[in-house]
């Protein structure tokens, strides 16, 4: 399929590098929102940023992350990961930078 989209065949390492920003940039969007929306859920009706907020939103969508990796465990197809765990938090910590920004 993806052949068809680009005109050429694939290598196996251009298919592994596009396989691999795939997953990581899906990575990236999905723990930043979950970071974005714990960050608003402990803020609730309060305004502003506060580091208490920012850390709680962080440790809870690493708490996740890590569950994720920990039930990839269980799945033969898949694979567990510490460094997906530190990944997917560095990108709920980015959704936090840019609450601060504002």
């Amino acid at each position: 399929m993806i052949n068809s989209i680009i005109g050429h065949p694939l290598t196996p390492a251009q298919f592994g590098a596009i396989h691999f920003l795939i997953r990581k940039g899906s990575h990236l969007i999905e723990y930043g929102v979950l970071g974005a929306l714990l960050f608003r859920a402990f803020r609730a009706e309060r305004g502003g940023w506060n580091t208490r907020w920012a850390m709680a939103a962080v440790a809870v969508a690493a708490a996740v992350g890590g569950l994720d990796e920990w039930h990839q465990l269980f799945v033969p197809s898949r694979t567990a990961s510490v460094g997906d765990v530190l990944f997917d938090a560095a990108s709920a910590a980015l959704a936090q930078m840019l609450f601060f920004r504002q």
